[in-house]
């Protein structure tokens, strides 16, 4: 056999390899050790960080927002502010809202804020109590209930913390979109601004059989779109799901592509490098989490298995 008839053969062999590797989506893997960035700001006995958001405000520096359950006030948001990094020292800001009626929530709640930036308005979705609300920011830093009521869709039947909730907003092709979880389903509407006060009939992109839905988060990497769902909050397991279609990620974990230890992520990208969060574990003897103790960052790749 000539060399080139053996290099031919040679590829034809190796076509299959390349073409699976293609084929399959890349795994996001946490690659170095957790650092603590925010802890339980405030001092009730009982309570303790849970949801939570990244972002960059407009002085270039990173804030965070968690929201505390179990206070004296009900479920609140707490302030913290970073530096130009990451890894920066943070520091508690603020506590700042807790739910109104007002302004469209139930009151005592306010849960899962998440902020998305569109044309230069920061947009703040969030859970009001069985409805997702939204507030506004021209610099990050300080936002406005967006109107009253605030919210932008409501679920009237059902104004209790077991509704519609953990809103995430996001824009895929010409469409902003909302997914959020209720029970055992992520579900998302779409609408063609962030401030809409018309959003599309819900679908259901995510259905579990034997548990909640809790955290969505969906981000695009590499031809993929990426769902990231938490199940029970005590869990620290988030599992991973990937398709090709941004309005179907399965039923069950049929699409599933790996399993984090993690509870209430956030996936967050700093330049080229990408990030997951966490809450922090307080574990007793039996090694059975009892409580939250803050919120932690660690880095990921994403590899090809």
């Amino acid at each position: 056999m000539n060399l080139r008839v053996f290099t031919l053969n040679l590829c034809v062999m190796l076509l299959p390899a390349f073409a699976s590797a293609a084929d399959d989506p890349p795994v996001p893997v946490i690659v170095k050790d957790w650092w603590q960035v925010a802890g339980n700001s405030d001092s009730s006995p009982h309570s303790e960080v849970v949801d939570h958001c990244f972002w960059t405000a407009s002085d270039g520096k990173w804030r965070l927002w968690t929201q505390i359950r179990d206070t004296e006030n009900g479920r609140i948001f707490s302030q913290w502010a970073g530096g130009a990094r990451l890894n920066d020292q943070w520091r508690l800001s603020s506590e700042l809202w807790q739910g109104e009626e007002k302004h469209g929530e139930t009151p005592g709640v306010v849960q899962a804020p998440h902020v998305y930036k569109a044309d230069g308005t920061y947009h703040m979705t969030y859970g009001g109590g069985g409805q997702i609300c939204l507030a506004t920011s021209q610099d990050g830093v300080m936002f406005r209930r967006h109107q009253s009521p605030s919210r932008l869709i409501s679920e009237l039947k059902n104004r209790t913390p077991s509704g519609i909730r953990d809103p995430y907003m996001t824009k895929i092709g010409d469409s902003y979109r909302i997914y959020y979880t209720k029970d055992d389903t992520v579900a998302m509407v779409e609408a063609d601004r962030p401030d809409s006060q018309v959003w599309s009939t819900p679908i259901v992109v995510y259905r579990e059989k034997t548990s909640r839905t809790q955290c969505p988060t969906v981000i695009q990497h590499a031809d993929w779109f990426y769902l990231f769902c938490m199940g029970g909050s005590g869990e620290y397991q988030t599992q991973v799901l990937a398709s090709k279609d941004p309005d179907d990620f399965g039923v069950d974990s049929g699409k599933q592509i790996t399993v984090l230890q993690t509870s209430a992520s956030e996936i967050i990208r700093d330049g080229s490098k990408w990030y997951i969060s966490s809450l922090v574990p307080i574990r007793n003897d039996n090694g059975n989490v009892i409580k939250h103790g803050g919120v932690r960052l660690a880095p990921f790749n994403w590899v090809y298995k």
